[in-house]
């Protein structure tokens, strides 16, 4: 098994961990977050996509939350919702240093300048 396979059983099993934990406490949006987090390490980007929107219900103040969920949708090829997240974060938080350099790669990408996006 290669460590790219090692890697994404390690992730299946903390987010077993997570399900279980996420029972007894279903609100928590840590737990939620890391569950999301590790879906999206796994490339399954269709579940962290829900959970990242169930969180932010949650808390829609989540800086780190919409960055994540902005990531998450520029893998899935949907760049203007990751712009509206990437917007989201910056009027929250206009000093907020990782969401301005996403912001400008995807900029960049979008433009046409670049050959890929951040993933």
């Amino acid at each position: 098994m290669g460590k790219n396979e090692e890697a994404k059983e390690a992730y299946k099993e903390a987010i077993k961990k997570y399900n279980f934990l996420i029972i007894k406490y279903p609100y928590d949006v840590k737990l939620n977050f890391f569950k999301a987090n590790c879906l999206r390490d796994i490339e399954d980007y269709e579940k962290a996509e829900e959970l990242y929107e169930y969180i932010i219900d949650l808390d829609n103040d989540a800086l780190e939350v919409y960055l994540m969920r902005a990531r998450n949708r520029i893998s899935l090829n949907k760049y203007e919702a990751a712009k509206e997240d990437l917007n989201t974060v910056i009027k929250l938080n206009p000093a907020y240093r990782k969401v301005i350099e996403l912001d400008e790669q995807l900029k960049e990408f979008l433009s046409g300048k670049s050959e890929s996006c951040y993933r």
